[in-house]
């Protein structure tokens, strides 16, 4: 698990330079705007119909899409 933890938290640096952090998430924005619209959708109706795993799973892709995948 401690080996898990590091990949996130390398992954998670960018949150310390907030002009990195801007400049990736415009830059991922536009790279896959459909992509996460279509998540932000799915979220919406998961969380309509109380289907909180799928809407996780949802989450997590929008994450991996704005900040990129886990090292």
């Amino acid at each position: 698990m401690s080996a898990d933890l590091q990949r996130v938290e390398k992954w998670a640096q960018v949150f310390k330079n907030p002009s990195e952090l801007e400049k990736l998430l415009l830059q991922n924005t536009i790279k896959h705007i459909g992509p996460i619209h279509t998540d932000i959708t799915n979220i919406s109706s998961d969380v309509k119909s109380k289907n909180y795993n799928d809407m996780g799973q949802q989450v997590a892709d929008l994450l991996v899409q704005e900040l990129g995948p886990v090292p």
